[in-house]
């Protein structure tokens, strides 16, 4: 559903899956590493005595639908053990930022509150102050300090600091929904390759798969959301975001020859009718309708448990399809594979205003702690699970006492996750100097498609050379907008057939060095220099 500087729209595709969707649902591993945390109500001799109760507000999307709930266990097992009041604000996904932004900006910033660290406006909240340096309080957060010390996040710094916790996620989970029945109908082997991914799609168009002797199927459908494409593209030789080429500059992988190779393809199966008319308009929903329907044969969205969702809505239309996945095909540039995205979406940072940063710093420590992730994603041991052996079993009962939406539901039981866990991102467990996410789909009804795709996605995971760099120019991120805006226009022009792919192209380039493409490549460059 992370070029870090993406369109909000990317933005709020790719919050469900990787944030909630993504999470490891069922039969999760418990780590039983217990934490180095202090605790800080604790009150036994040779320790502190235990503080004062705060009151702690908590800001995420969607967070509304909590607030005011005060007989959560697990909240409450939170509250004792660091003697807080926690309250939970938000907002509807449409809005959310914009309100948390307004209470900011008006100096009612929540004590500890989920954002999009990417967003430029977040940079201009730390550059004022609004957001506490987390630095110094690290060596009393263990857990913190070991994760932002890692190699994949030490760089999540902005003007050389640490201000938020990254939420850990899967690098990617895109995946290539099929209609196999289709496929077997039309007598077609299982496409690895973009000639017979291209031959598949050509044949739900051409071929009536769907066996109503009308020619009203379509190969595949998408969204106006690029990134989705990134499944396909990536064999095409298209890297993420920005990196070094054999001349020694940097550029994003929209600019490269290998991303006009691609859409000089999807421009043929456009004109060809393989891929839907004016896809380029459609959003998410629209897109899996023309695939639930049964007028499109392939469709990228995310895997995990929306797998579960795609086999479900399909199965509304017609009981008899069978829907699987596909590898990312591979191409002219290389082998398929998909983006990864940092292995992170988003943030939690304590504001400079809260009256107890160190309680706050701790509360946010114990949560990233294997004590905490096994709290705040299963519930609490012995009354919300038990374990048979290291597989998580639920307890139904004591699940329904708790609160409306406290877990999630599986096949109409609470078998799922703690909703509010999930939104500190995928349990995680450190392997020498790698995180490793845990992703474990057994609590999905459809477990097999999810895992089929981690394995696809392990083929070929492709990072960029600048990947969780954060601390750019704010010009770069202004102009690296603008550099992107004009990418995604003149793709559609191009895939359309409004532009013939070399006339532009031409265009492209040269509209994107009118708006300042060399001075981005020179920030990036300096940058990359001074990390160094």
């Amino acid at each position: 559903m992370k070029r870090k500087w993406v369109m909000t729209a990317l933005i709020a595709v790719m919050m469900t899956s990787m944030v909630l969707g993504c999470s490891s649902n069922g039969g999760n591993k418990v780590n039983e590493t217990t934490s180095n945390s202090p605790s800080p109500q604790s009150n036994e001799e040779g320790t502190e005595p235990k503080q004062e109760k705060v009151e702690l507000s908590m800001y995420a999307h969607d967070f509304q639908k909590w607030d005011g709930v005060t007989n959560d266990s697990i909240l409450k097992e939170l509250e004792n053990r660091f003697n807080v009041s926690l309250s939970r604000q938000g907002a509807p996904w449409e809005g959310w930022m914009e309100k948390l932004a307004l209470k900011i900006n008006t100096g009612e910033a929540p004590d500890l509150f989920f954002y999009l660290t990417t967003m430029p406006e977040y940079k201009s909240w730390v550059d004022s102050g609004v957001v506490l340096e987390l630095d110094k309080y690290l060596d009393k957060a263990p857990n913190l300090k070991k994760l932002l010390d890692n190699g994949l996040y030490k760089n999540l710094k902005i003007n050389g600091h640490y201000y938020f916790v990254p939420v850990v996620t899967v690098s990617n989970n895109h995946a290539i929904y099929y209609r196999k029945d289709w496929l077997d109908k039309l007598q077609l082997e299982e496409p690895t390759n973009i000639e017979q991914f291209t031959a598949m799609i050509k044949a739900f168009t051409e071929n009536d798969p769907d066996g109503n002797n009308k020619k009203d199927t379509v190969g595949m459908t998408a969204s106006k959301i690029r990134d989705w494409l990134n499944v396909i593209y990536t064999g095409f030789g298209v890297k993420p975001e920005w990196n070094l080429n054999e001349a020694g500059e940097y550029e994003p992988g929209y600019a490269t020859e290998s991303y006009k190779q691609f859409l000089a393809w999807m421009q043929e199966q456009y004109k060809a009718g393989y891929i839907q008319k004016e896809y380029f308009l459609n959003d998410d929903a629209q897109k899996e309708e023309a695939f639930y329907s049964g007028k499109a044969g392939v469709m990228i969205t995310n895997s995990g448990v929306k797998a579960d969702g795609v086999i479900e809505q399909i199965g509304l239309v017609n009981r008899d399809a069978v829907v699987d996945v596909l590898t990312p095909p591979d191409g002219p540039g290389g082998p398929g594979g998909v983006h990864s995205f940092g292995g992170f979406w988003g943030g939690w940072s304590i504001s400079s205003q809260t009256k107890d940063p160190e309680r706050v710093v701790q509360l946010l420590d114990y949560i990233y702690s294997p004590e905490g992730r096994n709290l705040t994603y299963f519930g609490i041991e012995g009354v919300h699970y038990t374990k048979d052996g290291e597989t998580i079993v639920p307890n139904l009962e004591n699940r329904a006492k708790e609160p409306a939406d406290t877990f999630a539901p599986v096949g109409g039981e609470l078998k799922g996750l703690y909703n509010v866990g999930q939104y500190f991102g995928n349990l995680f467990q450190f392997n020498g100097d790698k995180i490793e996410v845990l992703s474990n789909n057994g609590f999905n009804k459809n477990p097999e498609i999810a895992d089929k795709q981690d394995a696809y996605i392990n083929k070929n995971l492709v990072m960029s050379d600048i990947a969780n760099v954060l601390d750019f120019p704010a010009e770069f991120s202004e102009i690296g907008q603008k550099l992107l805006d004009i990418a995604e226009r003149y793709s559609i022009m191009i895939v359309s057939g409004e532009k013939e792919v070399d006339a532009g192209w031409a265009e492209m380039i040269k509209e994107m060095n009118d708006a300042g493409y060399a001075k981005t490549q020179q920030y990036v460059k300096e940058t990359m220099s001074n990390l160094k």
